[in-house]
């Protein structure tokens, strides 16, 4: 789905036409099986599923040469990818009135023991040249090249998630000059420390020398290592309860039942016949 196609094409005075395109595609994968358990003491449903999406935006200035018949233009390439491959089983046991939530990371054959990475995202500025006659994309062009500035590539490896047995590893490569706390507080006080002009402008995460946005490579991933995790399965339990209360009188708690045969045959409303519990 591309939610941004704009293709402009306008005059030059040398006779040239410029061409601006700016293309967002964006993709959703949902891959897995799903097992309903309809008992009615302990239903239960099992969710296997890899979730993937990945939202691009190719945004693009050039023009024809007609002298060498190939397409020139300047450009930035923006990705970004989130990778859940999860196995999720979520139970109730109506005798207690308990949720019971587990979460476990599977492995996939793209995964396998190496880190996965769960978030990722980046910034390419580019240049190209390429044949009116080809059918490529720009960004799968053989002549296609990255722009770099004279700043050397900074790579910086911060783990986390140790406390709860996780491992976890945020990797950012930038051609930023500074990377450190000053430029955490020049990035939010170029945008006057707003989250929402932070997500209109995601596209600039780099800060140049001056305080201003920058369109310079910059690359930010969340990695997650299965096979150096202590902790490989999350656990969650969830009590439910209902109580009443009116005015001058005590709470009154209530607990979730079954209902019997009987009972669901009397009920009229053919809603309350298909909910097998009664409060």
């Amino acid at each position: 789905l591309n939610v941004n196609p704009t293709e402009i094409l306008t005059p030059t005075d040398l006779g040239f036409p410029l061409i601006i395109e700016v293309h967002a595609p964006v993709t959703v994968s949902v891959r897995g099986h799903i097992e309903v358990s309809c008992q009615t003491e302990v239903p239960s449903v099992h969710l296997q599923t890899e979730v993937m999406g990945e939202a691009n935006m190719h945004g693009f200035v050039g023009t024809f040469c007609p002298f060498t018949k190939k397409m020139m233009a300047t450009g930035v390439k923006q990705q970004r990818i989130v990778n859940l491959p999860i196995k999720t089983s979520l139970k109730f046991d109506s005798t207690a009135s308990k949720f019971k939530i587990t979460m476990v990371p599977f492995k996939t054959t793209t995964s396998s023991n190496k880190p996965i990475d769960v978030l990722y995202s980046s910034v390419k500025p580019y240049t190209v040249a390429k044949s009116i006659y080809s059918f490529s994309p720009l960004t799968r062009s053989e002549s296609f090249k990255l722009i770099k500035s004279p700043s050397p590539v900074r790579k910086v490896e911060v783990p986390f998630g140790g406390i709860l047995g996780l491992n976890f590893k945020t990797v950012v490569e930038t051609e930023s000059r500074y990377l450190d706390t000053t430029y955490i507080m020049n990035y939010l006080r170029m945008y006057n420390f707003n989250p929402m002009n932070m997500i209109r402008f995601a596209f600039t995460p780099s800060v140049s020398e001056q305080g201003t946005p920058s369109l310079r490579r910059h690359e930010f991933r969340v990695q997650y290592d299965p096979k150096n995790s202590q902790t490989h399965e999350i656990e969650t339990t969830i009590s439910v309860g209902v109580a009443t209360k009116h005015s001058e009188e005590q709470p009154r708690y209530h607990s979730v039942g079954i209902k019997s045969l009987e009972e669901l045959r009397n009920e009229r409303c053919i809603l309350k016949k298909l909910n097998p519990y009664s409060i």
